[in-house]
């Protein structure tokens, strides 16, 4: 490679001298003077200066120059002697003209490589920054990242992040090269050598696996390794070793960053958790203390007066704590529903149902705390079967169900109603309610709301049952809706996929 950069230069030298010397001829037998001759090789020099790559080729050139114009062109011509003193004066301001303008040149030359080595690796930076800025996610970052360092260092890259407990992640990889030497610099990356590049902070040098290994430096500690293929190649340059001092610094301010966003969203996510366990508190306690006030109020009752009473008062005590009861219950089974959700363990246990067998057990849950209300359930003949978790569904149909026997006149008729509709089942629970506001119609699902449930219940519901049901049909990649019916009451209506894993009909 250098013996051939040697002989482009020297072409190019010798290219520019013959060239001047030629005009220099041709401007002797025009008749010019002297001086326009210095001129011409003088310029020769400069454009050697300029075209070549090192300082040696100008010098050579510069030397070359004045004995040339002493032996082509001063009496006695073709002769190195002089008759007239002065030219040796000539000579010798010539020479230092031409040293002094080879060296100017080949300055200004390393001035402007400079510069233009300073202005790429600006661009670099600026875009590499400008592309960080709009990743979110430490992967998306990390990834982005080697692919930066690859192409402006033309080398393959890797680079292993570390998590909070400062054990390195997987590799993010990219190859500039795609030849077999960078599977080979994949394959031959040391963990151990990377893990002492984390612990000392330093840079390190595999010179067996030629790989370089630099750290990814953040405020407080070492966020990750670079590792770059050093095969077929020189070490890294002055000008690469600061641009990777640069982009790894970008890295790691883009990777702090990350961070700080997530620990300020995981505070937040605290901070709403427990704003939500205060207003969950604060919401339910009264409606906890009336139920549990009847109770005690009934058992004391019974108690104290057991001699005294009729049959018909005792029933009608006992039928009072066991509703009171029930609804205790199924008020703790939401509260505990929804600190699932908002601790993220609501999972999924999904298996393939049959539908009537799914309403059907629902039916029979509500039927058995309130065997007065009638429920008609109007389902094709045709099985479905549904990949679902069915204790989740379930719950969706009792709260449902719950709430329209709560909401609706004495001895209320409840329709149920499924059927398919294209990939997905459609469950329907009608009641014969006052319906709901339309200014409620928009808030119906959110948490803690009771506005709308002023129904003809004695008591209401603490405003979680309807947020539930919502969670768990999502939860199913469903979807749930509310409307108020023509004449009178509402319809909950929600869709659930048969087989959302695999998109496939699950019907018989």
């Amino acid at each position: 490679m250098k013996r051939l950069s040697v002989i482009k230069n020297s072409i190019k030298m010798i290219f520019i001298f013959l060239i001047g010397l030629v005009l220099s001829f041709l401007f002797d037998y025009l008749g010019f003077n002297e001086a326009n001759i210095i001129l011409v090789f003088t310029l020769s020099v400069l454009l050697t200066a300029q075209f070549t790559d090192f300082f040696i080729y100008s010098f050579i050139s510069s030397l070359i120059v004045v004995p040339c114009f002493n032996f082509f062109f001063i009496e006695p011509r073709y002769s190195f002697n002089v008759y007239d003193a002065d030219y040796l004066i000539t000579f010798f301001i010539m020479l230092m003209v031409t040293l002094m303008a080879s060296i100017l040149t080949n300055r200004i030359k390393r001035i402007a490589a400079v510069a233009k080595v300073r202005e790429n690796r600006m661009k670099f930076l600026y875009e590499s920054n400008k592309h960080l800025l709009l990743v979110q996610g430490q992967e998306p970052i990390v990834n982005e990242s080697v692919k930066n360092l690859a192409r402006i260092l033309k080398r393959d890259v890797a680079i292993s992040r570390c998590d909070e407990n400062h054990q390195l992640l997987p590799l993010q990889n990219y190859s500039y090269s795609l030849k077999e030497e960078a599977s080979l610099f994949l394959k031959s990356l040391s963990t151990e050598e990377m893990a002492k590049v984390i612990s000392s902070d330093h840079d390190g040098l595999d010179p067996n696996l030629q790989i370089y290994y630099y750290p990814i430096l953040g405020k407080n500690d070492t966020l990750g390794v670079i590792a770059i293929s050093l095969i077929n190649k020189d070490k890294l340059d002055e000008n690469e070793m600061t641009l990777l001092q640069s982009l790894s610094t970008q890295i790691a301010f883009a990777l702090e960053r990350e961070r700080l966003y997530e620990q300020h969203k995981q505070a937040n996510l605290e901070a709403e958790r427990e704003r939500l366990r205060g207003n969950l508190l604060r919401s339910i306690s009264h409606d906890l203390k009336t139920p549990l006030t009847s109770i005690l109020g009934s058992t004391s009752t019974l108690i104290q007066n057991n001699h005294i009473i009729t049959e018909e008062i005792r029933l009608e005590l006992l039928n009072n704590i066991y509703d009171e009861t029930t609804w205790l219950q199924r008020s703790i089974e939401n509260i505990l529903s929804m600190t699932k959700i908002d601790e993220g363990r609501l999972e999924l246990d999904k298996h393939p149902e049959l539908l009537e067998e799914l309403i059907t057990e629902a039916v029979t849950r509500i039927q058995r705390f309130h065997p007065q209300v009638k429920i008609v359930v109007d389902i094709e003949e045709e099985m479905v079967f549904l990949n679902v978790d069915a204790v989740l569904i379930e719950t969706v149909l009792v709260n449902l169900l719950d709430n329209a026997v709560h909401f609706s006149k004495e001895n209320p008729v409840i329709t149920v109603r499924a059927y398919p509709v294209g990939k997905d089942v459609c469950f329907q629970v009608i009641d014969e309610g006052r319906g709901i506001s339309e200014e409620d119609l928009p808030f119906i699902f959110d948490r803690f709301y009771t506005k709308g449930q002023g129904g003809v219940s004695h008591k209401k519901g603490i405003g979680l049952g309807l947020t539930i049901c919502k969670s768990i049909v999502q939860a199913h990649h469903g979807t749930i809706t509310v409307f108020n019916n023509v004449l009178n009451g509402c319809t909950f209506e929600f869709l659930i996929p048969m087989d959302y894993e695999n998109g496939a009909l699950s019907s018989v």
